[in-house]
């Protein structure tokens, strides 16, 4: 089960996302494990049409995707899928 946030674009980012658990919603705040799906909802955050991440010839995920980086305490997250409306990335290991 994964953990999602909403995030408002206009902000920039400048706060930190806070995840919620879909069984305790709006009360306490969770971080992400390591290699967990997260889903984070919002308003312009990325392209209109949902952009999907591919491997590179190494392996690797890319740690920007469509100009959408995502981060997770200074380490960046792959993002899998980004659009308009939400992010999915994979958290890092720290």
């Amino acid at each position: 089960m994964g953990y999602s946030a909403f995030v408002n674009a206009a902000s920039l980012l400048a706060h930190d996302a806070h995840f919620t658990s879909p069984l305790t919603p709006y009360s306490l705040g969770f971080g992400a494990a390591p290699d967990e799906m997260v889903r984070i909802r919002g308003a312009c955050l990325g392209p209109f049409d949902a952009v999907v991440a591919a491997w590179d010839a190494g392996g690797k995920l890319p740690v920007t995707l469509a100009g959408v980086p995502v981060w997770f305490d200074g380490m960046p997250a792959p993002p899998i899928s980004t659009q308009a409306g939400e992010i999915w990335a994979v958290a890092p290991y720290a």
